[in-house]
């Protein structure tokens, strides 16, 4: 999308970019999956594909391939929403599902939360919807694409599968993959 609209800068992500390659040498995030759940109208279709590409970007940034990157959107009609008791005019609230890996430092903690930040502000914070949004991280062993064990992080393999932005070499990868 070229709407100057929706344009955004990710430069907060700059500082996770380069502490993520200068001091780990792997990115710290995997499989993440965004998930809005807002009241009816509050998005619009642009607005939407602009949360999603923004996202993809942060994540891209940091070496993932762009397929590993999910956004699900679920309006919700005033009798299907409540905060604090009451049908809100305007709510959305985000979870984060992050897989594999952690924000494991309040530095990191901190830049992706501002990369966050300038992605949604933009576009909710005009039209005064309230937001909220929590992180829930699990284990990489916990985690599979197409039914496959993922390939390392930074590995040949994954390289490959961001080239590709798809699973590759599945045979292969599932004759690897230990069975009972």
């Amino acid at each position: 999308m070229n709407d100057p609209q929706f344009e955004i800068s990710l430069s907060s992500i700059t500082p996770l970019t380069l502490y993520t390659f200068s001091k780990r040498k792997r990115p710290p995030l995997i499989m993440p999956k965004w998930v809005f759940h807002h009241t009816a109208g509050t998005l619009t279709p642009e607005e939407k594909q602009c949360i999603a590409q923004q996202m993809t970007q942060i994540y891209t940034s940091v070496g993932l391939p762009p397929f590993y990157c999910h956004v699900h959107f679920f309006e919700l009609g005033p009798e299907n929403i409540y905060a604090g008791g009451e049908n809100p005019p305007a709510l959305t609230t985000l979870s984060i599902y992050h897989i594999a890996r952690a924000l494991d430092s309040q530095e990191i903690q901190n830049f992706f939360f501002k990369a966050v930040d300038d992605i949604l502000r933009p576009i909710l914070k005009p039209k005064g919807v309230e937001w909220e949004l929590g992180i829930y991280e699990a284990s990489r062993e916990l985690w599979r694409v197409n039914g496959l064990i993922a390939p390392p992080t930074g590995s040949d393999m994954e390289k490959k599968w961001f080239e590709a932005n798809a699973v590759t070499d599945e045979e292969e990868l599932l004759k690897a993959q230990p069975h009972p």
